[in-house]
């Protein structure tokens, strides 16, 4: 059965929507996802938040347009939350068209398949390839030489990419990302937007699409908040400190039966280092350790909400984690033989599910 979406728009604003395919049926309502036991009352406070939020922004002008009489000061503020609202509507327009191209062609591209996210930590060193799977790499995977990409994701302008995406990835399905807004870490020097972002003019050079995202911090405790994005064919992507959560929200999208995750440690003692065919000067050498303490934490707690954004909108696609550090325990675990050997307790061992 062909994807069947019926869709009532309202001054661009999505007030209903439905999706029907051979595997589920969705009805959103306000964006709000739609179930059998869900009241009307419900539905009507969520679209009443919606309608509160478009008069109180427009209540805003029309107070500091009455006051701009009287105080230079409050027409310059006027002026910066008109800009603010202006920068938001473009915005929303240019993701949405951008997107629209780059993801819309490949919903369900994977219905059926394996899939295995591939990131640059040392224990990638001691990962199995999964025979017949689909392989999506973010920034120096390219580098791994056991398998063949056939997606690829980056922010990081890291030296040889080019190089490789004009060559050996030519024909590969790239992606760069840019990252909208402003963001410096506190307490040091080091700003992440400086290097958070792919050479956009180079995405046609290279035969790359182009997508954009979103910081966010995660609150693991927060059950009902699903930051993630799951129609990333019309909305910006959300990005919890790391390129992977990019590329995870896309095999997401193209519906694999499994997804594996290799090389994702997010362990702050090894944070600087990748595995052993990658180049640790990619990384640039003023990024400092502190950094790392800081940011790990939350790409922990940005796969925590993955799984809960995943278990919600994609309960058929089963997560795996291959050589777990940080994600122990989070999805299912499994160890290659060479990284039990290594890393593994005999009684860990004992219990482990080695492939």
């Amino acid at each position: 059965m062909k994807e069947q979406i019926k869709e009532i728009k309202i001054l661009g604003f999505p007030i209903w929507k439905s999706v029907k395919t051979e595997f589920y049926s969705r009805r959103y309502f306000c964006k709000q996802k739609i179930y059998e036991s869900v009241k009307i009352d419900k539905v009507l406070e969520t679209f009443s938040k919606e309608l509160s939020s478009i008069s109180n922004s427009m209540e805003f002008i029309k107070n500091k347009i009455l006051l701009c009489e009287t105080s230079g000061a409050n027409l310059y503020e006027l002026q910066q939350q008109i800009r603010k609202l202006k920068s938001c509507a473009v915005n929303s327009f240019s993701i949405a068209e951008t997107h629209k191209k780059t993801f819309l062609p490949y919903r369900n591209f994977n219905s059926g398949k394996e899939a295995v996210l591939l990131a640059t930590g040392p224990s990638l060193d001691d990962f199995k390839p999964i025979k017949n799977a689909v392989y999506a790499g973010v920034n120096g995977a390219f580098r791994y030489k056991k398998v063949n990409l056939d997606f690829y994701f980056t922010k990081h302008p890291h030296p040889g990419f080019e190089n490789w995406a004009l060559n050996e990835g030519k024909d590969i399905a790239k992606f760069y990302g840019k990252i909208i807004g402003n963001f410096a870490h506190t307490g040091n020097n080091y700003s992440f937007q400086s290097r958070a972002n792919a050479h956009i003019y180079a995405a046609s050079h290279n035969n790359a699409k182009v997508f954009y995202q979103i910081f966010a911090e995660p609150e693991p405790e927060n059950k009902e908040d699903h930051i993630f994005t799951y129609d990333i064919d019309s909305q910006v992507l959300v990005s919890c400190y790391s390129i992977v959560f990019a590329a995870m929200q896309f095999l997401l999208w193209t519906n694999p039966s499994k997804i594996y995750i290799a090389g994702a440690d997010c362990c702050p003692q090894t944070a600087r280092k990748h595995f052993s065919d990658s180049k640790d000067d990619d990384l640039k050498p003023e990024t400092p350790n502190e950094t790392f303490q800081w940011s790990v934490p939350r790409v922990i707690g940005g796969w925590q909400k993955m799984k809960m954004f995943a278990e919600h909108f994609y309960p058929n696609t089963q997560i795996i984690s291959i050589n777990p550090i940080g994600l122990k325990g989070l999805f299912k675990d499994i160890y290659t033989e060479s990284y039990a050997e290594k890393n593994l307790s005999d009684e860990e061992r004992k219990t482990a599910d080695i492939y």
